[in-house]
């Protein structure tokens, strides 16, 4: 019976790809003791030709020690081919993990991380600068104001229509739990204000995620404060933020928000535990002026069996107003999926999931970005040759 099935699995695999290109690994990472994880994309501004593609990825030692990288990887035209060796951005002594990046509209790109120093697993979070596409970059430059190190998580970063910058992460503050933190840079990133706290709970704060919402430059802030999910909004660029708004409904289980924002609305997800059983994401939307939020929609359905994992959902917003995401879904019959989805109506509705992936490995922590022409590139981090690698694959409609 074996070889009746095999025309099966392909007839399923075909169907399930339709709309993205095959899948390609981007990074170079081929020693026996090392590994990829942790990437993320971004989409620089149109120069004339193209508009590039940037991937920050955690580069790190899997067996032989704990010290893991920031390495950069960067395609010029719309992720076919990418540079034929992995670039170094950063050396950690003793980690450099969680990177982030973005760009601004000089093209100027920005890649932020946590250092760890200590085996306690304290340290700072930086933040540096390339001005020239990659090739080189600054010193970085350290972006919380703590004299000592302290024991920090992730930072997310993203840059405003005049250049400037505004980070989040989560640290402890002598307390024993965990807060969301932020600050702004005004002169791309050389140095850094005074951070400020955004939440006001004696709940630990995870998973900070960053965005500006353009026309109003309205700096926000979705992270989780168990046991629910916030919306933080600043109107003085950073200065001060409101208190947050709950975004989810749910009494537990909630997970890993993002944000995206257009002029007049905001558009977030988040991932929770169902009353009925089993993890789901939805997205919810904010209309700004007046002030409401939409009613939370499933972004996938799942079916009984399914599971929709907290480290998906990554978002992003193309200019023609459409938002996107790439899902992690555990499938009973294949394992993890990357899946894709979108929506042409403010997150009111999704359309129904595509898987990205072509291979029935273990799948991790993707990420997505979307171009000008709504062309959306997605990566993640792939076990398909017994290691950690990153793939990646576009679709262009």
């Amino acid at each position: 019976m074996q070889p009746m099935m095999t025309p099966v699995l392909v007839i399923l695999t075909a169907t399930a790809l339709v709309g993205f290109a095959p899948n390609l690994r981007i990074d170079h990472e081929n020693m026996s003791d090392r590994g990829c994880t942790r990437s993320a994309i971004t989409v620089g501004p149109w120069n004339g030709v193209t508009q590039p593609l940037y991937v920050a990825i955690e580069d790190e030692s899997l067996w032989s020690g704990f010290r893991s990288d920031i390495i950069f990887q960067k395609s010029t035209d719309a992720g076919v081919t990418w540079l034929n060796e992995d670039l170094l951005v950063r050396r950690g002594e003793l980690q450099a993990v969680y990177p982030d990046i973005a760009t601004d509209l000089a093209g100027d790109i920005y890649i932020s991380f946590t250092e760890v120093t200590s085996m306690e697993g304290k340290g700072h979070v930086y933040c540096t600068r390339s001005t020239d596409e990659g090739k080189t970059w600054s010193e970085p430059v350290q972006i919380d104001d703590n004299d000592t190190i302290v024991t920090v998580g992730w930072v997310r970063i993203v840059a405003d229509s005049a250049g400037k910058l505004l980070a989040a992460w989560n640290q402890e503050l002598g307390d024993r739990k965990f807060h969301i933190l932020s600050s702004v840079s005004i002169d791309h990133g050389a140095t850094w204000r005074p951070k400020v706290r955004l939440d006001t709970t004696n709940r630990d704060c995870y998973h900070a995620d960053v965005a500006i919402q353009p026309g109003s430059n309205c700096y926000l802030v979705a992270a989780l404060c168990e046991p629910h999910t916030y919306l933080f909004r600043s109107s003085d660029e950073g200065a001060t933020f409101e208190p947050g708004m709950q975004m989810d409904t749910f009494h537990s289980g909630v997970a890993q928000p993002h944000v995206v924002a257009a002029r007049e609305h905001v558009i977030c997800d988040f991932n929770a535990q169902r009353d009925s059983g089993g993890e789901i994401t939805q997205a919810r939307t904010f209309f700004s002026g007046p002030d409401t939020w939409g009613n939370p929609v499933e972004v996938t359905h799942i079916d009984s069996g399914f599971r929709s994992y907290c480290n998906g959902g990554a978002l992003a917003l193309s200019t023609d107003g459409a938002v996107h995401t790439a899902l992690m879904i555990f499938d009973p019959a294949r394992g993890f999926d990357v899946c894709y989805t979108t929506s042409t109506d403010d997150g009111a509705s999704w359309s129904e999931r595509t898987r990205v992936n072509d291979t029935t490995t273990i799948i991790d922590n993707p990420d997505i970005a979307a171009d000008s022409a709504g062309a959306v590139y997605v990566i993640w981090q792939d076990t398909r040759n017994r290691r950690n690698e990153i793939w990646f694959s576009t679709y262009n409609p």
